[in-house]
Parts: C-alpha cells; structure tokens; sequence
C-alpha cells in the first residue's frame, strides 16, 4: 500500500505539501481504505525522493552549464521547473587580497602623463588664499531661473579661476593657494541621493557626470598650477555627503590620484568622515559638508545652536585640539553664505553652492544665489578678509 502512495504522490506531487490526515481523507473519499501510519511513512518517502531528484537535477544543470573559472554564486528553480543560476569568477587565495585601488590609478597616471614641474614663484606678499567650493552637484538641472548644465558649470569653474588671476594681479603671487570642495560636487547617482529615496532631476547620467567633473577640475587644476598664482597649492577634499556619497568619493579619488600623480609637489588631503581638521599656518580648520551619506540625523544649521555647539567642542577635544587655538568652523550643504558666531570658535561660516537653486529648494527655501567663498589671510597681522565670487 505505500507503495502505491508513493507512486501517486510521484504523479500528484501537489499532495506533497499535505499533511497526513489531509492524504487519508483524500483516500478515503475515493474509496481506497488506507492506514494514518502508511500516509504519513509515504510522505516522508515521498519529499525525500522529490529532494534527491532536485538535487541531481541542480548537479546536472552545474557540470553542463558552469563554464570553467567560474562558480555557482546563487540557483534557483523557475515557475516552469527550469533550474537557473548566477555565476562568479573563480578567485584563487593568492588573487583574493585587498587592492588598493588609489595606488593602481596613480601608477596609471604617472605612466601615461609625465610629472609636471610647477613654475617657481617668489611671493611678493605674505598673503594665504583659501577658495572654498561647495555644491556644485553636477548633473543637476537647476531651476526655471537657473539653467544648469555641462556648459554652465564649466564657465562657472572658469570664472572661479579666473577671479583668482585678478586677486593675483590685485595683490601679487600668494605664498599659498588651497582650493578646498566641501561636498556634494555631483548631484547624485541614479538621480537618486544616497537614501535612495529622494529621486532627483538630472541632465547626465553617472558616466557623463564623472567625465564632466574630471574634465573640467583637471582644466581648472592644470591653469591654475601653473599660472604662477602662488608659491606653493594644496587641495582638501571632504569625500562624505548626503547626495553624491560614495559616487562622489571615487570621483574625487580619481581627480587626487590624477593631482597627486602629475603635480607631486602640491599638497593633497582627503577628509573621508563627516567632520575633520587639519592645521595650516597656525589655524585649525574644522571642514564638514554639513550633512553626512549614512548617520547624521540632522545636519548643522545655518546658525549653530547649543546642540551644535557642544558637537563642536566634542570633537575638538576628541581630537586633542587645544581651547585657546584659533579654530574656523567651514561648511557647505545649505547653499547660502553665513558667517555666524559660535561658542569656542573664531568662525563658524557656511559657504554657498556653485550650482545655486533647483526648483526644489525654490519652492522650499526661496532663491539662493550661486556663488564661492574665499578668505585672505595676512601671515604678518593674522587678519582674514572674507568675500564671495557670485556666479
């Protein structure tokens, strides 16, 4: 009698997913007498008979359909019964290391471009340039009173540089130059931000977006390195924010690699987390995009409050960074320009976006002009001057 269960199992394989009282009512409805027991041994016989069949049939489907150098990565079974699979290469130990990436693509650019010497310059002041960009989200559309694009945000670059020529002729060759990108430099990946939830409007896809930021930075860095603006440049990255994230940090990556690669005397500094620091002629700059791509909550204001206040003095106490030092405080990710008093701290400024408005942040926040910061410092009197270059 199991027997024949197991053979009618085998033709209604439907019944496999009964339980045994559900088998022998079946029976016993179309009037063959069997035993609980006998249901419930044919079952079982049954399932394991169906699951070694599987088994051979996926075994099968592996060792005529896995070509060589591959692994199975995932297999599963149609709603036809068809087996089907995603595959892997096959990695050996000796290739399954942790590459470092940025080194490959600095030795690339080091064999296809040779390294560059930068004009010598005297400085004929005792003058420090900082140029601080922010938002410049490439790919974005802008808004209906701020047309954006490829062509717009090269002549924006281009007016950036060339604003700095003019500071060049006002004043004369700087000891330093530092360009600083707080941030957001593309708009996004997928017209998505890094929630994944916030879908945007955008002119480029992600390839057109990285070659737009590559080719007009590389533009930008090779005039200015060599326009005998300054005695020495540096260039500070923040590679963590809210819309480009991680898309971002390959993106400047790969324009570091590029500086680091061709211009090894310019000084080269990646702020991967949220909020950094970094000591230059006597000041200690806290650099932030403002908002974080995974666990800020809420991103700093446009006026620090008391919460933002005692974040501050946490991380310059974490970081060893001494009570009576002189500290600014620079942020982007608002798209204005505020300077603003902050306890324990010279300068707590947030600087505006090089894209400007989307129609987005029009209806929800009113216009906000685009711009850059930038700030002088005397080395002699210690004194700043702070302005904007609008765009």
């Amino acid at each position: 009698m199991i027997n024949t269960l197991i053979e009618f199992l085998k033709k209604k394989p439907g019944y496999l997913k009964k339980s045994p009282e559900q088998l022998l009512l079946r029976f016993n409805k179309i009037g063959i007498d069997v035993e609980y027991e006998d249901c419930k041994l044919a079952l079982a016989e049954a399932r394991l008979l169906k699951k070694e069949k599987n088994k051979k049939q996926i075994d099968d489907v592996i060792i005529k359909t896995a070509p060589e150098g591959f692994v199975i990565k995932s297999k599963w079974q149609s709603a036809s019964g068809e087996w089907l699979m995603s595959l892997k290469p096959e990695v050996s130990e000796e290739e399954d290391n942790v590459v470092n990436y940025s080194e490959i693509f600095s030795e690339i650019v080091k064999s296809e471009i040779s390294t560059k010497d930068i004009p010598p310059v005297t400085s004929s002041n005792n003058l420090d340039l900082k140029v601080w960009m922010s938002d410049k989200h490439i790919g974005s559309i802008g808004s209906q009173d701020n047309i954006y694009n490829a062509k717009e945000f090269s002549k924006r670059m281009n007016k950036v540089l060339y604003h700095i020529y003019d500071l060049v002729s006002n004043y004369g060759a700087f000891k330093t130059i530092t360009i600083a990108d707080l941030g957001d430099a593309l708009d996004g990946m997928d017209s998505l931000t890094v929630s994944r939830t916030h879908k945007l409007k955008q002119n480029m896809n992600n390839i057109e977006a990285f070659e737009v930021y590559f080719r007009e930075h590389k533009i930008f860095f090779d005039n200015l390195f060599n326009s005998g603006a300054a005695e020495k440049y540096q260039m500070w990255e923040v590679t963590n924010a809210n819309h480009d994230g991680d898309f971002g940090y390959v993106c400047k990556r790969a324009l570091m690699a590029y500086v680091e690669g061709v211009y090894p005397d310019v000084s080269v500094v990646n702020f991967p987390d949220f909020i950094g620091s970094i000591e230059h002629e006597d000041i200690h700059y806290v650099l932030s995009h403002g908002k974080d791509k995974e666990n800020r909550f809420k991103g700093f204001p446009l006026f620090p409050n008391p919460q933002t206040e005692s974040f501050i003095e946490a991380f310059l106490k974490r970081k060893s960074i001494p009570r009576n030092a002189r500290i600014r405080m620079i942020k982007g990710d608002l798209h204005q320009y505020c300077i603003a008093p902050c306890k324990n701290i010279e300068c707590y400024k947030t600087v505006p976006s090089m894209m400007g408005t989307t129609d987005w942040i029009l209806t929800n926040f009113e216009m906000t002009n685009a711009g850059t910061a930038y700030e002088i410092l005397n080395l002699d009197t210690g004194i700043i001057s702070e302005s904007i270059i609008n765009l």
